[in-house]
C-alpha cells in the first residue's frame, strides 16, 4: 500500500527532529506512542497531558513569532 511505502520517508524527518532533542507536538505524537508500544511505564493520559502542554507552547510561540514578523513586515519600526 502507499502508506507502507511512504512511512519510512515520513519517519526520517521526525526522527531527526527527535534526535536533535527538540520538543514539538508532532514529534511527541510519534515518540510517545512508540514508547508505549515498547513498554514504557506511563499512561495514555500522561501522553495526552504532555502533548497538550507542548502543543499549547507551540501555539503561543507561533502566535508571538508570526505577530512580530507581520508587525515589522507591515509597519516597520514605526509602530502601529
Amino acid at each position: 500500500s502507499y502508506a507502507a511505502k511512504a512511512s519510512p520517508d515520513a519517519r526520517f524527518p521526525i526522527l531527526t527532529f527527535i534526535t536533535l532533542n527538540l520538543e514539538h507536538s508532532v514529534a511527541n505524537m510519534f515518540l510517545l506512542p512508540m514508547a508505549m508500544a515498547l513498554g514504557a511505564e506511563f499512561t495514555a493520559m500522561d501522553a495526552a497531558a504532555n502533548i497538550g502542554v507542548v502543543a499549547a507552547g507551540n501555539a503561543v510561540g507561533a502566535i508571538a513569532m508570526v505577530g512580530v514578523v507581520q508587525k515589522y513586515s507591515l509597519f516597520g519600526s514605526k509602530g502601529l
